[in-house]
């Protein structure tokens, strides 16, 4: 699990700005199409599938924010972003306390939000594909 999440995190630093279009595009574009399929008959089913999946990417970004954290945190000091349990909870710590940064704060989050969400599209993708 901890080499999934390194070659995840290494993924997303890799290509920073691809991988937070991906997350911005599945972000806007994804609850339309399934919007479109929950107004159709046929496609009801799907719409539900796919919400239910959407839901799932979310809470999976909303999580792996922290590990994004960490790397990004463990590349400032070491110049590798490893991902270990320290840096994990240094990442964890990192995410909450943005939340309570007035301006800059949600932005930051949302960023992280982005950047995660569009790494486990691509993660997604590539598997499949």
């Amino acid at each position: 699990f901890r080499s999934e999440l390194q070659k995840l995190t290494n993924q997303i630093l890799a290509a920073p700005a691809k991988m937070s279009l991906v997350g911005l595009g599945t972000f806007v574009g994804a609850p339309l199409v399934i919007i479109l399929l929950l107004v159709t008959v046929l496609g009801s089913l799907l719409g539900i599938i796919g919400l239910l999946g959407m839901l799932l990417l979310y809470i999976l970004a909303f999580v792996l924010m922290s590990v994004l954290a960490a790397g990004l945190w463990a590349q400032l000091f070491t110049k590798s972003p490893s991902v270990n349990l320290l840096w994990i909870l240094l990442g964890a710590a990192t995410v909450q306390l943005l939340f309570f940064v007035p301006i800059v704060g949600p932005f930051a989050v949302f960023v992280l939000f982005m950047l995660a969400l569009g790494g486990l599209v691509h993660s997604i993708y590539r598997w499949i594909v």
